[in-house]
């Protein structure tokens, strides 16, 4: 018998409770589960021990326990579903740690500062932010009109704390960018707070379970327990996927953005962005739409330690530089820094380089933020420095344009009149060329200057699963496959190409994706109307 099975049935005799390795699961009894149609192998073979049949029975299981899957589980248990949450991971919260900004409009926090917003604002802007998304699709109405209430969510029912509103690009050009921590996590974690004892951790699924007297259903999933590489077969009635995206994936990035091949891609994602949960929806045949829709920054340098190589380090206050190619000529407003569109630039420039050039006094306030130490590659304790990166060479201070110009390769007389040209924008605060924030116009000429190669950074997928607007998964028809629902990045944020390429605050998306499949999959198995 598995250990993790031995619990079960350990719980149920002692409480009438199955439960997890971390006490109560929350989970349901094993009546009327169906067998099985087959294990991972495709063999029949399950890996357990109850005669061929599975393991456990759940109303809803959801795989992955990142903001999507927290979300889901949140809203089935609370409709009265039993409930599993399946993560690999060693904790539950996925990127939700660190993903604390979110798109959301007509808030009370825009209101308390003035700024004019709403839904339909939002929609009206909707295609030139995303870069030709529909804003008439009912998933973008559906974010539209509900990211405020699920904000709301956030902080009054859950405890989530708003921090400060954001102006970015990225998410169009109305400020609508929110800040939300708790404590000094992200607003991921009152939810590992409240549903946490539904979630096995280093739990991976293998593959969906098919319900052998419907072929057409999805009933469950075979699991492994990665501590004992034991093989479970759960069967529910109704299935989230919610495993995340793949920017972690070299292989798929580059199947997807062929034209990124050559470039030192760096990783601005989790660690669990690895596209693992894929193979299993592609193992359907369930089509995975718009990825070549993938989300690429260049706001980062490619971290210099050893052990992190492929990481990122985010700089903050580019916005304050000047970004140029080779030429020495300026390719972009750096008001969209953090925008997804300045790959574009980067794609065009001669040798495909880009540098970032900004007055001492201005670099001096940047902090590098290295993105892997952030989500648990290298020692979190450790601290990288300006002067680390100096050291490395990443960051190349000189006294004065030509010396900046020589030492990284870019061509002195065009960056002389690049600059000399941008010292007039700041002057005047008007920028002729991209339109640049004012705000962010400073002096380049007249200080020493810092100059700075940028990498582009593979960051979150705007493709994936089709979605209903029920977060049901459409097949090759476009018709729902029979209890099969998955939200967040597996979905593309909203499973539908009207992302277009994408829009910053995307993590609202996937809380509200989560809501969704939770409330519609434990509707479908308790048999009652969704909310």
């Amino acid at each position: 018998m598995s250990g993790r099975l031995a619990l079960l049935l350990l719980a149920a005799a002692c409480t009438g409770t199955p439960a997890g390795p971390g006490g109560d699961s929350g989970v349901g009894d094993d009546g009327g589960a169906t067998d099985t149609a087959g294990g991972p192998d495709g063999g029949g073979d399950s890996g357990g021990d109850t005669g061929g049949g599975p393991d456990l029975q759940v109303d809803v299981l959801i795989i992955g326990a990142g903001p999507a899957g927290l979300s889901a589980a949140w809203e089935a248990s609370r409709a009265g579903a039993s409930v599993l949450v399946v993560d690999r991971e060693d904790a539950p919260g996925g990127a939700g740690y660190y993903a604390r900004h979110l798109i959301a409009a007509g808030t009370r926090y825009q209101v308390d500062q003035g700024i004019h917003d709403t839904p339909d604002q939002m929609l009206l802007e909707w295609s030139g932010f995303t870069g030709g998304g529909d804003p008439e699709d009912p998933w973008v109405q559906k974010l539209a009109f509900e990211s405020a209430p699920t904000l709301d969510w956030l902080i009054d029912e859950l405890g989530d704390q708003f921090e400060v509103l954001l102006n970015d690009t990225g998410a169009g050009p109305t400020m609508r960018l929110h800040s939300v921590g708790y404590g000094e996590l992200g607003p991921v974690a009152p939810l590992v707070d409240a549903v946490g004892d539904l979630v096995w951790t280093r739990t991976e699924a293998t593959a969906l379970r098919v319900d052998p007297a419907e072929p057409d259903r999805v009933a469950g999933a075979f699991v492994q327990d990665l501590q004992t590489g034991e093989t479970l077969e759960i069967a529910a009635t109704t299935t989230v996927v919610a495993t995340g995206g793949f920017a972690r994936d070299p292989d798929r990035v580059l199947a997807v953005r062929p034209e990124l091949a050559g470039l030192s891609l760096v990783f601005e994602a989790a660690l669990s962005s690895d596209g693992g949960g894929h193979p299993l929806l592609e193992g359907l045949g369930v089509p995975l739409e718009n990825l070549e829709h993938h989300g690429v920054y260049v706001h980062s340098l490619a971290d210099p330690r050893p052990g992190m190589e492929g990481e990122a380090v985010i700089m903050d206050h580019l916005e304050a530089s000047v970004i140029v190619d080779a030429d020495g000529q300026r390719v972009a407003s750096e008001s969209g820094i953090f925008s997804f569109t300045l790959v574009d630039a980067l794609l065009a420039a001669p040798g495909r380089r880009l540098w970032a050039v900004m007055s001492e006094p201005e670099y001096d306030l940047t902090r590098p933020m290295p993105f892997g130490t952030m989500v648990g590659v290298g020692d979190p304790s450790a601290e990288l420095t300006r002067d680390d990166l100096e050291a490395a060479g990443v960051v190349q201070r000189e006294p004065d344009v030509e010396s900046a110009a020589a030492a990284v390769g870019i061509d002195p007389t065009g960056l002389r009149a690049t600059l000399e040209r941008y010292e007039d924008f700041v002057a005047t605060g008007i920028d002729l060329d991209f339109g640049k924030d004012a705000s962010f116009l400073r002096p380049v000429i007249g200080n020493r200057l810092v100059v700075m190669e940028l990498s582009p950074g593979s960051a979150k997928s705007f493709g994936g699963a089709w979605l209903d607007t029920q977060a049901r998964v459409l097949d090759v028809n476009g018709r729902p496959i029979p209890g099969l629902y998955a939200a967040g990045e597996v979905a593309g944020m909203l499973g539908t190409s009207a992302v277009g390429g994408g829009f910053e605050g995307s993590v609202m998306a996937c809380y509200l994706t989560g809501r969704t499949a939770g409330r519609d999959a434990a509707a479908e198995a308790l048999g009652t109307d969704a909310p």
